[in-house]
């Protein structure tokens, strides 16, 4: 049976990553038995995964041809909820709304292409790539918004009101 795993959560990364390499090659990636990774995956478990262990894991990622950095991002985006991250100036902030805006055009556009009878695996990898590409960035700017931490764990609830893990991290 599929779990359910919030998104922007360390399950969720993890599972991504598993996507592209496998559970055998995080395995090799990090030294650590495929059972005890997907025990990290799994939210239901207390497993957890060594920074080290992360590190290795999206560099694994990235070299299989997997676009960004999944743990990363995740560690990232708890720092911005946490409110560790700074808001960013107005000038920052309108330099950053002009990526959105550009990156969701891309996406829009891609996806698209992606749909259109005949479209090749190419076309599907360019539409995964620039929507993640458009989430990127709108992560960036939701962390720039004065009170990003109170729009961010808003917008996580509404999509995953069973879970906290992106407000409160990980389980313990």
């Amino acid at each position: 049976m599929t779990k359910r795993r919030a998104p922007l959560s360390i399950d969720a990364a993890l599972t991504e990553i598993a996507a592209v390499i496998g559970w055998d090659g995080m395995a090799e990636a990090t030294g650590k038995g495929a059972a005890y990774l997907r025990a990290c995956a799994d939210p239901d478990r207390r497993e957890q995964l060594a920074m080290r262990d992360a590190r290795a894991l999206d560099i694994a990622f990235r070299n299989a041809g997997g676009f960004g950095t999944p743990l990363h991002a995740w560690y990232a985006g708890g720092l911005e909820v946490a409110g560790v991250l700074v808001a960013a100036s107005n000038g920052s902030l309108l330099t950053q709304s002009a990526e959105v805006i550009r990156e969701c055009a891309e996406a829009e556009a891609a996806l698209i292409e992606a749909t259109l009878p005949g479209a090749s695996p190419r076309e599907t990898a360019t539409a995964r790539r620039e929507m993640e590409e458009a989430i990127a960035s709108l992560h960036r700017a939701i962390g720039m918004l004065p009170d990003g931490h109170a729009a961010r764990v808003r917008i996580h609830r509404e999509f995953a009101p069973e879970s906290t893990h992106l407000a409160t991290g990980p389980p313990n």
